[in-house]
Order: structure tokens, then C-alpha cells, then sequence
């Protein structure tokens, strides 16, 4: 009855200043929060987890706010619009919160608009370090970087028996960064390995974009001459990488897969059967504790399918998105950081630190990072051990 008595008022002193129903920033109603969930064209199978997740915990939620989540993007691929509806969300005083998981170079812009907007941006499948570098208070980089993504999936590769690794990809500053982070994990191992003697893991060889198939046929000669046991292959879009990894299943089947990509469309999960056992590092990595296994079946039965990590990390974010919401958006992204150090989620400790920002990867064999690891089963990513 709150909510309908204040638009009625509204509504009766049209014609006098709506002081009371219009804050001081334009926000129409106090009491709904909006989250938008942003993203590019060809993403409709992520977009699917995150809605899920997020809805999930609306159903939950029994506060005094109403809360929505809307969608925008599906059919905007270029940068020209996806800056249009970027900015256009940015100057909506109704707007709670963005979701975002558009290209980098999209992100990167997007932040600074979001940032003099006063807007909570949520990063949640990659970014640029240069984004985080600006230190805008309204960005929130909310999932593992370039360099700790290569890097966990370099310690899985020495621990699951890499000696010799080759590298495909297209040549992106993201893929770059990955692959420092990679070398960088290899460096440290083979340092904390060499008094014990079990082995060293290198990187033997590198194709990166653009390439044909005889350069790729020349590749893979060049893999087999020099024994390389493991491909790696962290590709930007999704679909490329999985085409890059079939090609490589065909020309070595033995061949070991590592990569790092989020799923994207329906169109690279239907090609996940042709890569099975290819593992990828979790962008969102969940603690597989009892809580979580309790909220998945709960998800399991709201929606009789198993939850993928965007799910939890919707539901993480649409919680953290409630509790510090006072009634003003603008205040959203100041709360969001007053209580970092307290914040949680289904996902575990990756959530206070993405929100405090990410210490640099460090190998230690005592206490190692809590990274999370995704297998290719039966056509679907799966959490797995080294």
C-alpha cells in the first residue's frame, strides 16, 4: 500500500512541485530498486544464467523494496551502440545498478560515463587492468583478472602432468595478459620445483591470429616434432576458441585442452561435446561448500537444471545490490565499498576480495588461491579438482 499511496500523490499534485516523490538526484521512487543486465549480441545463453540467479534471489528477497532486473543489449553488437544504450542507462535516475559483460574496450569507456553518473557498474566476465587503473569509484571489477585467470590455469597445467605447452590465440590484450599470467605461474613452479626434481613445465610453442589452415597444419607439425603434451588456448570469443580446440582434437586427439572463455551463446555450448575434458579456469570461482551445495538444490529445483557460476554470481550480485541499497542509487556504489570487508555471498571469499580489489597471484604450495576449475563432461562445464 506504500508504494500506491506515493505514486497516487504524485499523480493528484501534478501540477505543484513533486517534492517528496522526485529525490534530489531525479529518482522517481525510493523504493524500487532496477538492475539492468547488460550485455552484447550473441551472449543470450549467459544472459539466461545471469536471470536466473538474480531472479532467484528476488524470489527471496522480503524486504520493502520492489526489485527488478531487465535486459539490454541482445541485439546490439557495435561499439557506437552499445555506447548509446550505456549512456542512456547511465542517465536514467531510475537505473539501481549495471550488469555488464559487453566487450572490453566497451567496459573501459562504459566506466568513466557509469563513474560521472554516479552508477554501479558491475564487470562480471573480464575487463581491462587499465579499467581498474583509473580507480573510478562507481566500477566494480567483479570476477578474476587476465593475469590471475592465465595464471590459475598455469598451476592446473603443471599439476596435471604439462611438460611442454603450445599457445593459440587471437592476439588480444586480454589473451596477452592471460598468457603473462600463465608464464608467470610456470616461472614460479618450476622455482619451488627444483630442488625436489619432478619436472618443469615451458611454454615450446605460439600461433597467434591471424593464421590459415596451412599455417595451423604447420603448427601442429611443429607441436608434434617438439613433443608438446598440452595446448593452450585462451580465445576472447568464445566460439573461435571452441573452433580452435576442435581443430586441435582432430589433428592430436591425446592432446590435452586448456582454455579460458565464457560460454556466450547456445552455439559454443553445442560444440562443448567435441571438446570434452578441455578444462578452463571459473571467471566467478565458487567454494563448493555446504551452503552452496544447499542453495543448488534449491536452484535445481526452481529451475531442474544444475547451476553454472554466472548463475551464483548473478545471485551474489543481486543481494550485495540490496543490502547496501538506502534509497538513493547514487549512494549505492559508496555503500558497496563501506562494507567490502563484511560482504558475502554463495560463492565464498571471492566475493569480499573482488569488492576490495585482487592482491597479485602468488604461488604458495601451503596455502594456495582458491581458484576453481571447469571441465567439459558430457557437454557441460563442470567443477573439477587439479
Amino acid at each position: 500500500m506504500k508504494r500506491v499511496f506515493t505514486l497516487l500523490l504524485c499523480v493528484l499534485l501534478a501540477a505543484m512541485p513533486l517534492v517528496g516523490c522526485t529525490g534530489e538526484s531525479g529518482q522517481l521512487d525510493a523504493d524500487k530498486i532496477r538492475i539492468a543486465l547488460v550485455c552484447r549480441e550473441g551472449m543470450d545463453y549467459n544472459v539466461s544464467r545471469y536471470q536466473k540467479g538474480m531472479e532467484m534471489a528476488l524470489g527471496e528477497y522480503e524486504g520493502p523494496y520492489q526489485v527488478t532486473v531487465e535486459t539490454h543489449g541482445l541485439d546490439t553488437m557495435d561499439f557506437e551502440g552499445s555506447m548509446e544504450m550505456i549512456e542512456s542507462l547511465a542517465d536514467n535516475p531510475d537505473i539501481t545498478a549495471v550488469v555488464t559483460m559487453q566487450d572490453y574496450e566497451v567496459i573501459n569507456a562504459a566506466a568513466r560515463v557509469m563513474n560521472d553518473s554516479g552508477k554501479a557498474l558491475f564487470a562480471v566476465q573480464g575487463y581491462y587492468d587499465e579499467t581498474v587503473q583509473e580507480g573510478y569509484n562507481t566500477f566494480f571489477p567483479f570476477s578474476l583478472n587476465a593475469e590471475h585467470l592465465g595464471y590459475a590455469i598455469g598451476l592446473y597445467a603443471f599439476e596435471a602432468g604439462a611438460r611442454r605447452v603450445g599457445c593459440i590465440h587471437s592476439g588480444t590484450e586480454f589473451e596477452l595478459d592471460e598468457i603473462v599470467g600463465f608464464g608467470r605461474a610456470m616461472t614460479m613452479v618450476n622455482q619451488a620445483d627444483n630442488e625436489t626434481d619432478t619436472g618443469y613445465i615451458e611454454l615450446g610453442s605460439s600461433l597467434s591470429e591471424p593464421f590459415g589452415s596451412v599455417e595451423f597444419s604447420q603448427e601442429m607439425a611443429t607441436w608434434k616434432a617438439l613433443g608438446i603434451d598440452t595446448a593452450y588456448v585462451p580465445y576472447y570469443r568464445s566460439l573461435w576458441g571452441a573452433d580452435i580446440l576442435c581443430a586441435v582434437r582432430n589433428a592430436q586427439p591425446d592432446m590435452r585442452l586448456l582454455t579460458c572463455f565464457a560460454l556466450g551463446s547456445q552455439a559454443t555450448v553445442d560444440m562443448l561435446e567435441d571438446i570434452e575434458g578441455a578444462v578452463m579456469p571459473a571467471f566467478y570461482p565458487v567454494d563448493q561448500s555446504a551452503e552452496y551445495k544447499e542453495w543448488a538444490k534449491r536452484y535445481e529445483e526452481k529451475y531442474g537444471e544444475t547451476p553454472e557460476n554466472e548463475a551464483v554470481q548473478g545471485y551474489d550480485i543481486a543481494n550485495l545490490v540490496i543490502e547496501n541499497y538506502d534509497g538513493d542509487n547514487k549512494r549505492l556504489a559508496d555503500n558497496l565499498r563501506k562494507n567490502a570487508g563484511n560482504a558475502a555471498g554463495i560463492a565464498g571469499n571471492i566475493v569480499p576480495d573482488l569488492l576490495q580489489g585482487l592482491s597479485e597471484p602468488d604461488y604458495d604450495v601451503e596455502n594456495p588461491y582458491d581458484y576453481e576449475y571447469l571441465m567439459v563432461k558430457d557437454g557441460k562445464l563442470v567443477h573439477t579438482e587439479p
